[in-house]
């Protein structure tokens, strides 16, 4: 069991160059970010509602895909955004574990 271990360790040590070919014909190519603008938009009152406070963000993303610049708007309420904040945040301190460092240096 150890030996078969050490065995395909080693193999796969010997293929790393033509592993990592492999994964970089095989990944995606996903666009990068360039710049972000924001706008807070509220609703304070309607015909037939007069103390409405609805506020609605307003995002302007803008990426960056082979060399074409991509602008997105999006619209979302507060608790959307507080969302994709705690998700985001989550994914960045993912990345600088141990285990995602040793991942990225295999790879």
């Amino acid at each position: 069991s150890t030996q078969s271990r050490s065995s395909a360790a080693s193999d796969v040590y010997k293929r790393q160059d033509k592993i990592r070919s492999i994964l970089s014909e095989l990944s995606f190519e996903f666009p990068h970010y360039v710049n972000l603008d924001w706008r807070l938009d509220v609703k304070l009152a309607s015909r037939c509602m007069y103390d409405q406070l609805t506020p609605t963000f307003i995002l302007k993303l803008e990426t960056m895909e082979q060399n074409k610049t991509q602008i997105k708007y999006l619209q979302t309420d507060f608790n959307n955004l507080r969302h994709m904040h705690q998700l985001l945040s989550s994914a960045l301190n993912e990345i600088k574990t141990t285990y995602a460092h040793r991942v990225r240096r295999n790879v």
